[in-house]
């Protein structure tokens, strides 16, 4: 399909259950599996009249659109299959569904259900991917304190399981909300660090990097002019993931 459908259409996510550890496990195994499993969605999305849509979602996730639909993602076939999670006490599989609808809705600019959604996921069992998502609700409404405490909790949900690559999820978030105050070279900072966490796994940073973060770079690189702007970056890249951590927690001033 050469276009994107428009009208009423039907989202379709798609996710890799376990992928940060089995990246950090086996990374050259999951590159290989990864170029299938892509190639796969591609295939089967274009012999039912679809297209992938990038980038979208978080990690290895895909997001897919048909043109034949019945209802648009937050319409009924998903409150369908929300409703049925529930029915059969499946709330961890309610939780994910919820969270998958408020990265949609966030992009559809519908902040009040993207919040809804994943508010009632936090807390009903909360993950640092929800507060990750509400920090970039906040921070898209311009409730910067909100964003900052949404991710600072994020955080803390990173350090009690001590997987590496997530922290370059909340690390992206943060850097998007420091640019967004204007506070250009912590972003870019930030941003770096970000990034040499996900290279030093071998993985592409563009797998971390959620909710509107390049526009809000691109304004960072804009304000502080290249040659600042790539001194800030690689010093974040230079940064320990402590001294990263340690970093993204201070007051936001420097």
């Amino acid at each position: 399909m050469d276009a994107l459908p428009t009208g009423t259409v039907t989202f379709l996510f798609t996710d890799v259950e376990g992928s940060t550890r089995l990246w950090e496990e086996h990374p050259d195994a999951m590159r290989a599996d990864l170029t299938r499993h892509d190639a796969i969605v591609e295939s089967l999305a274009e012999q039912h009249h679809g297209c992938v849509v990038r980038p979208r979602g978080e990690g290895d996730s895909r997001f897919c659109v048909f043109a034949r639909a019945t209802d648009a993602v937050e319409g009924r076939e998903a409150g369908e299959g929300l409703r049925g999670a529930l029915a059969v006490g499946a709330e961890f599989w309610a939780n994910r569904l919820r969270h998958i609808l408020g990265q949609a809705l966030y992009y559809r600019g519908d902040y009040a259900g993207a919040e809804a959604h994943l508010g009632h996921a936090a807390a009903a069992d909360a993950t640092a991917g929800d507060h990750d998502w509400l920090g970039h609700i906040a921070r898209a409404r311009g409730d910067y304190a909100g964003a900052r405490a949404h991710y600072a909790t994020a955080l803390g949900y990173r350090r009690r399981y001590g997987v590496r690559l997530d922290y370059g999820f909340t690390l992206s978030g943060l850097a998007a909300l420091g640019a967004a105050e204007g506070q250009y070279a912590r972003g870019a900072r930030l941003g770096g660090a970000a990034a040499a966490l996900c290279e030093s796994a071998g993985i592409g940073p563009a797998r971390v990097q959620q909710a509107h973060f390049h526009e809000l770079i691109a304004a960072a690189r804009e304000g502080l002019g290249e040659a600042a702007f790539r001194a800030a970056w690689d010093a974040g890249r230079a940064m320990s993931l402590e001294q990263a951590v340690t970093y993204a927690l201070s007051d936001g001033t420097a």
